[in-house]
């Protein structure tokens, strides 16, 4: 097991699902393997609505989030000892509109990495359908010591 596989797995339940962005939409580490994560989101109504004659769906914002989550994880996953990652470049595809109160699931991979970068992709499901895929640039950076 890596470094970063070590460290999503100590932090994933714990630290950092009861803190920030985690906290705020919910997000969960379901799994975790070498360069790979799948997170799971539960991004709500109240926290990340938009309101469309349609009714509510989940603001862009809140769906980016998510992804790049799902992106930052996966480098890290792959990370070296004392490594820490953080996006350098994003993109977000979005296909489909995404409704609150379901769970929102993104699997990260690092598909390929070099010694300060990472290059990420992430697909997000909801109820079986893609609602959204990422890429993305990953920098490492050195953790405080």
């Amino acid at each position: 097991m890596t470094y970063g596989e070590r460290l999503l797995r100590e932090l994933g339940g714990g630290a950092w699902s009861e803190t920030g962005m985690y906290s705020n939409l919910g997000i969960r580490i379901r799994s975790v393997g070498a360069g790979t994560v799948e997170l799971e989101a539960s991004p709500t109504a109240a926290g990340h609505g938009f309101p469309v004659p349609a009714g509510v769906i989940v603001h862009g914002g809140a769906v980016a989030t998510i992804a790049d989550c799902a992106l930052a994880c996966a480098a890290l996953a792959a990370a070296e000892e004392g490594e820490l990652a953080t996006t350098a470049d994003i993109r977000v595809e979005f296909f489909r509109p995404t409704r609150p109160g379901i769970t929102v699931t993104a699997s990260g991979e690092c598909r390929h990495r070099t010694r300060r970068l990472a290059y990420c992709s992430a697909t997000l499901v909801q109820a079986g359908e893609v609602v959204a895929e990422a890429r993305g640039t990953i920098a490492y950076v050195r953790g405080p010591s």
